[in-house]
């Protein structure tokens, strides 16, 4: 199969593009920076499928490269970015997502993935289903939720699937070192102390970028029209940020550092929502998918990935 992957130059995207090309996938990677994207040619597994470079933003992909059969759409103004120009978002989220979906149409792909974020739920109580009515709240949310209304609405003969993603961490080429695992690694790996707010009880849903990468590699192989077109991926479950900085310490002992010491500030609130988690039930069912990498392997690996830079 000939898949397009547009935010090639993320480390979702990046990473998909790897085990796309491991599964033999031809892979089409689009991305705004020339720089990265030469990077991740030279960072994908030579010998496997063919992997080809795309340089430019979704405005200005006119049309697909020849054969694609299906588009993995990664490429998104992130929360962070959101905050800062509002516009922007909706203009890449919105806007980009409904110009790739008909550039798609157009070229006959037959499946187009949108990768879309648990935080379309909004605060409601979870563990979040994919049957219940989403309550977005700033710009970013309500961008990927009109992003996904847009996908699911449109009339075109692509089979939409929406992935509603908890929090994605791990290694790679563009590996997320400001993000919350990477901070608390870079953290414990210079002899600093994992600072807990309130009473460490605030829990989070997090998923490995391989575990996402497989399932959808098999969304891409799955022969008929799917189940379902709406499918929450997370870590099949929650854990509170205490279970995490104790992952951290135990991962720094393996790795032959000193484990951090835990500081706790019960009189500082919390940032975020106190519980974000997705009920995966649905992709269980349907794809037989269970998530396999468990939090204290990922953060090992993010701890050896930090001591080769260390070197």
């Amino acid at each position: 199969m000939r898949v397009l992957v547009t935010g090639a130059t993320g480390f979702i995207g990046a990473e998909l593009c790897v085990h796309l090309l491991k599964m033999g996938h031809e892979v089409v990677a689009v991305g705004r920076s020339e720089e990265r994207l030469e990077r991740l040619q030279a960072y994908v597994p030579a010998g496997r499928g063919q992997f080809t470079a795309l340089p430019g933003s979704l405005e200005s992909l006119r049309n697909l490269p020849q054969g694609v059969n299906a588009v993995i759409h990664a490429a998104a103004v992130r929360e962070s970015e959101a905050l800062v120009s509002p516009a922007l978002a909706i203009e890449t989220n919105v806007g980009g997502t409904v110009h790739l979906l008909d550039v798609a149409n157009i070229a006959g792909a037959q499946r187009f993935i949108l990768l879309s974020s648990q935080s379309i739920y909004g605060k409601a109580d979870p563990p979040w289903r994919e049957d219940q009515r989403p309550a977005p709240h700033g710009v970013y949310a309500l961008s990927k939720y009109a992003a996904e209304q847009a996908v699911l609405k449109r009339l075109t003969e692509v089979e939409p699937v929406i992935l509603r993603i908890s929090r994605v961490y791990g290694t790679g080429l563009f590996m997320r070192w400001d993000e919350l695992i990477g901070r608390l690694v870079r953290r414990a790996s210079v002899g600093q102390a994992i600072e807990v707010y309130g009473n460490g009880l605030q829990r989070m849903d997090l998923v490995h970028i391989r575990d996402l990468a497989e399932v959808i590699g098999m969304l891409l192989d799955y022969r008929n029209t799917l189940p379902n077109c709406v499918y929450n991926i997370g870590g099949g479950g929650s854990v509170t940020f205490h279970e995490i900085a104790e992952a951290v310490q135990e991962a720094a002992a393996s790795a032959g550092l000193e484990p951090p010491t835990i500081e706790m500030h019960p009189e500082v609130t919390p940032s975020g929502p106190p519980h974000l988690e997705l009920d995966i039930s649905r992709i269980r069912h349907d794809l037989h998918w269970e998530p396999r990498i468990c939090l204290r392997q990922g953060i090992q690996e993010s701890f050896i990935e930090q001591q080769k830079h260390d070197r």
